[in-house]
C-alpha cells in the first residue's frame, strides 16, 4: 500500500481560524486535541495523530457522548469559518475507498460522513 502524506492546519492557522490552539494528549505523544462548543451547549472534541493518519470526533451533550467517530487512512484536514460557524474538514484516501468527514459547529452540530469505494 502506497504511503500517504497526512497534511494538517498550522497550529497558528487553527488559533486563528478556530481560536482555539491544539492541546497535547496525555499519555499519547503524536496525538493534539481541539475542543469546541455549539451556541447550543454541546461540545465537540476532536483529536489527531499526524503519524498514525488518524482522525477522531466526539460530541457530547453535558456528560453523555452522542457521537464517537474514528477515521484512519486520513491525508487532508482543513478548517475554515463564516458567520460564526466553524468548518472542519478531512479527506480519506485507502486502497479502494476514499471519502470525507465534514463537521459544522455553529449554533448546532451538523457532522456529515461519506465513505464510498474508488
Amino acid at each position: 500500500m502506497e504511503y500517504r502524506q497526512f497534511v494538517v492546519p498550522s497550529d497558528a492557522e487553527l488559533l486563528d481560524t478556530l481560536g482555539v490552539s491544539p492541546e497535547a494528549v496525555e499519555g499519547e505523544p503524536t496525538v493534539c486535541a481541539l475542543r469546541l462548543t455549539a451556541a447550543s451547549g454541546d461540545n465537540v472534541l476532536i483529536s489527531y495523530d499526524v503519524p498514525g493518519r488518524s482522525f477522531r470526533i466526539q460530541v457530547s451533550s453535558g456528560n453523555a457522548l452522542r457521537l464517537d467517530l474514528l477515521r484512519e487512512s486520513v491525508t487532508n484536514f482543513t478548517v475554515g469559518a463564516e458567520d460564526g460557524s466553524f468548518r472542519v474538514r478531512v479527506a480519506l484516501e485507502s486502497t479502494g475507498l476514499a471519502g470525507e468527514l465534514e463537521v459544522l459547529v455553529g449554533n448546532e452540530i451538523v457532522v456529515r460522513d461519506r465513505l464510498l469505494m474508488a
